[in-house]
């Protein structure tokens, strides 16, 4: 079964965070800050009830990397790359990168830069 694509307002403001990370992270752009970001985003859709509707990271993201770095699942697709990347910031960049391979073999549009 096909993976769901990004919804295009989320994909637009990933496009932006992607672009821009300094506006959203301050700085210094790293995978836990993304990740955090991340999560409050999620936790935002979990409450209003809308993961079935909005999707910001298709939910085979993290089993792709693991069958793809022979990892554990059990691992989310920021511990995974985290593992596989030298620092914070490189991991950051890596994810992008990794994301766009996995939105392209399932068919859709990388998240533009």
């Amino acid at each position: 079964m096909k993976d769901r694509d990004i919804t295009p307002k989320e994909r637009e403001h990933l496009s932006r965070l992607r672009t821009r990370p300094a506006m959203y992270f301050g700085k210094r752009a790293s995978i836990s800050n993304l990740e955090l970001y991340w999560h409050g985003m999620y936790s935002i859709l979990l409450y209003h009830k809308l993961t079935s509707e909005i999707c910001i990271i298709p939910e085979g993201f993290t089993e792709y990397l693991a069958k793809k770095y022979s990892v554990s699942a059990s691992v989310n697709w920021a511990g995974i790359i985290r593992s596989v990347s030298t620092d914070e910031y490189t991991a950051f960049e890596k994810f992008w990168e990794l994301l766009n391979e996995y939105l392209e073999l399932n068919g859709y549009t990388p998240i533009e830069k």
